[in-house]
């Protein structure tokens, strides 16, 4: 439950956007790190500071930010090493980062955003005002994801519809309401009010940071807010079957709740939304052939539903740049998915000493 309300500090209504220093954490992120920085460079009130923490990558990285550095005197690179046990990589990168902030001694805001978003040229000056507006100390957006293999168009869309219900957004920026949630790759937070939650050091060993920050500043009575990216931010996640598994099976049992039970409520919920118009239709064809008068009802109040549904997720799996004709093929084959991926998080989480993810192993925390 969240606790006692903290009253928001008043900000000048002339604050813009030179106010907040952009921290992105990057480890071997060499073909997706240029596109994130141009859109942040082309902002149409630039940030006072972009922070590129190369996380220890393997690749040319790096070395692409600092050719980008030569010619945007806004753009800092950290050269980040080491990681101290009890971290998660992304955390202790962005917490090397607001170390270096130049402005986190002087009031205003951190934005925290991701190597693989790319940002609309207003999105830092609106989201900021919103913020203000709002009067919330932490803003975090869901970009719009964009799905280009086979896998991520199956994949992602169920996943995400999944999230909003278990993370409703009128629960989440309710002050009175437990609900607590926050997408990393896009995430505002005042810098008075990180600091005073002890930054990403209080949360340094959760996988899902993100979150883990949201229902912290829920928790001390910090307003929060979290909508959706529509024009704003665009990301693509996994670009690779592995990297898909790989991504989800650390983060899936954790987002269902981390108990068996839970994640066996978010199963079924995800199988009864997807999979239910399908088997009454399927049902009442049954019915028919085997001579029940009432059979061709029931496939025809069936089909009227799959068509209602697809109807519906046409305009959902806009979100994720994936045609209208794929739907009726996608959403069942992604219910399937979404069971296979619950399962093999649920065995990772609760069987596995560790996993793999970005080229490093972590331990998995035990009841």
């Amino acid at each position: 439950m969240a606790g006692k309300e903290k009253t928001p500090k008043k900000h000048n209504n002339t604050m813009n956007t030179s106010t907040v220093s952009v921290i992105i954490p990057a480890r071997n992120e060499e073909a997706r790190i240029t596109a994130c920085l141009a859109s942040l460079l082309a902002q149409e009130t630039p940030p006072l500071e972009i922070l590129v923490v190369d996380d220890a990558s393997t690749d040319r990285t790096a070395a692409v930010v600092e050719a980008i550095r030569q010619r945007a005197p806004s753009l800092r690179l950290i050269r980040n090493r080491t990681l101290p046990p009890g971290w998660i990589g992304k955390s202790h990168a962005l917490h090397v980062g607001t170390a270096a902030a130049r402005g986190s001694a002087s009031g205003g805001w951190l934005l925290f955003v991701d190597a693989d978003v790319t940002l609309a040229p207003h999105a830092v000056r609106e989201t900021l005002a919103r913020a203000e507006a709002d009067g919330v100390a932490l803003l975090s957006l869901s970009p719009e994801q964009t799905c280009v293999t086979w896998w991520e168009q199956i994949v992602q869309p169920v996943v995400f519809t999944f999230l909003a219900r278990r993370f409703r957004r009128v629960e989440v920026n309710d002050p009175a309401a437990p609900a607590a949630a926050a997408n990393g790759q896009f995430l505002l937070i005042r810098r008075d009010a990180y600091f005073d939650l002890g930054g990403h050091e209080a949360i340094r060993g959760e996988m899902l940071e993100d979150v883990a920050l949201a229902r912290l500043a829920k928790a001390h009575g910090y307003r929060i807010a979290l909508h959706p990216g529509f024009g704003l931010a665009r990301a693509r996640m996994y670009t690779s079957l592995r990297h898909l598994v790989e991504g989800w099976g650390k983060n899936l049992y954790l987002l269902t709740g981390s108990t068996a039970l839970s994640a066996l409520k978010s199963g079924l919920w995800v199988a009864g939304f997807y999979w239910s118009p399908l088997a009454l239709f399927l049902a009442g064809l049954l019915l028919s052939a085997q001579g029940f008068k009432g059979g061709a009802a029931v496939a025809g109040i069936g089909l009227v539903w799959i068509i209602l549904h697809n109807i519906n997720n046409m305009r959902k799996y806009a979100f994720f740049s994936i045609p209208k004709w794929k739907v009726p093929l996608l959403t069942p084959l992604g219910a399937l998915a979404f069971q296979g991926l619950l399962l093999y998080s649920a065995w990772l989480a609760r069987f596995r000493s560790a996993f793999i993810w970005k080229e490093r192993t972590y331990s998995v925390p035990k009841d």
